[in-house]
């Protein structure tokens, strides 16, 4: 048993979580196939047991903190959505307003420049060509 948690302890020097639970399947496997021994001794069958329940907690913490993961990068999702639609909508808005302003210049109505800090503006008044 203690060979089986020092390969485990060796393969978590790695990054990869594929690798590291390849060592926790192998380290419960490992811990079960002790327990069922007829040559271990009280002690290491203790051992075993205490490591066999503590890797299925493990992978059960792993499946329900996966499932929470995803629940939350789809909720994150959808708001990244609404907030890309708001945004969305809010420059389509400044966009048509934008465009107005252009075309009533463009059509002949007339330019207006607003003074700084005298009461006199500016007018353009378009050619009537």
């Amino acid at each position: 048993m203690d060979e089986a948690c020092m390969l485990h302890d060796i393969a978590y020097t790695n990054k990869d979580s594929g690798a590291r639970q390849k060592a926790d399947l192998e380290l419960l496997k490992m811990a079960k196939r002790r327990l069922k021994s007829e040559d271990a001794r009280k002690g290491e069958k203790n051992a075993s047991w205490i490591v066999k329940n503590a890797m299925k907690a493990k992978f059960r913490a792993g499946s329900v903190l996966s499932a929470l993961g995803s629940l939350a990068g789809g909720a994150a999702g959808i708001a990244k959505a609404v907030n890309d639609s708001k945004s969305a909508q809010k420059s389509l808005q400044e966009s048509e307003r934008h465009n107005r302003m252009m075309e009533a210049v463009a059509l002949g109505k007339g330019l207006y420049i607003k003074p700084y800090k005298q009461e006199a503006g500016l007018y353009i008044n378009p050619s009537k060509n």
